[in-house]
């Protein structure tokens, strides 16, 4: 039931038209509320059994944001609404904690969790956007320093202080490992897909030359062998497959010319031709060795 509800969650990231970029941002901040919320509610009831009911109330008060929040994203779809709300919760709450608990030391310097505000704002919006996040958590960290002296410790033991040192550094950590490992996935296949469209139109050589930003510059062979392919009969073939087989029929065709060059090392470069009227009246591909 669990899982289903986090896939449900998920989903609602995925939205039905929009950029792969928005789909990512879009997913990349619900799966976070997915797996913030359990961590959420061990913190609180933790905090609640070490007899700090005002200090457990705090991450509950996130279990009921970040779900209002994510149910108005799944209603409007205003992404800039959600995350904004999304990235204040992440800023702030943490510093509310820290200072009903009496501090840094003694909160086990709950505050580490508001970095993952700056930290998300970076992978989900403009970079002069983020910035302001930073600055933020900075000037928080600076209010919390000036009222340290004046905060009461509510005397939590010393070694549930320590150990809490290691849940929140170590937690936080690792949602920040797993944010970036999930972004640079997630942005990796979409580079690969671009990369394969442009693959696609342009030989490999030209296509690595535009993306270094080197202009292309013709090359000079001694001698060139050309290939011009036809197939038999190919319009009244064409007449009975759908135009996605047939473009996968063309593709089989000319892999296999690849595979042949790749076979015997030959040099290659590819070049738009047009079929034979007679049967085909397409366009295709010559091969040149």
């Amino acid at each position: 039931m669990r899982q289903g509800s986090a896939q449900t969650l998920e989903r609602m990231g995925v939205a039905p038209t929009g950029s792969a970029e928005l789909t990512l941002q879009r997913r990349l901040i619900v799966s976070l509320l997915v797996g913030l919320l359990p961590l959420t509610f061990l913190w609180s009831v933790i905090y609640f059994a070490a007899g700090a009911p005002l200090s457990a109330a705090v991450p509950g008060l996130y279990m009921i944001i970040a779900p209002i929040n994510t149910a108005i994203f799944a209603w409007n779809r205003n992404l800039v609404v959600y995350r904004f709300v999304q990235l204040l919760t992440f800023l702030v709450l943490p510093w509310l904690l820290m200072m009903s608990l009496g501090g840094f030391k003694t909160s086990s310097v709950v505050i580490i969790w508001a970095a993952l505000c700056p930290l998300t704002a970076l992978l989900l919006e403009d970079p002069r956007q983020a910035v302001c996040w930073i600055l933020g958590f900075v000037g928080l960290l600076i209010v919390s320093a000036i009222l340290q002296p004046f905060l009461v410790p509510i005397g939590l033991p010393e070694t549930f202080v320590t150990w809490f040192f290691v849940l929140n550094v170590g937690a936080v950590i690792v949602i920040a490992f797993a944010l970036l490992y999930y972004f640079v996935n997630q942005r990796n296949f979409f580079q690969q897909r671009s990369e394969m469209l442009l693959l696609n139109v342009l030989p490999k050589e030209i296509s690595e030359a535009l993306k270094a930003g080197h202009q292309p510059m013709p090359a000079q062979y001694e001698a060139a062998s050309i290939l011009f392919a036809d197939i038999v009969e190919f319009t009244p073939m064409a007449a009975t497959m759908t135009p996605l087989h047939l473009v996968d029929l063309l593709n089989d065709v000319f892999q296999c010319f690849d595979d042949l060059v790749e076979k015997y090392g030959l040099e290659k470069t590819q070049a738009d031709c047009e079929f034979s009227p007679r049967h085909a009246g397409g366009r295709g591909r010559a091969q040149v060795w």
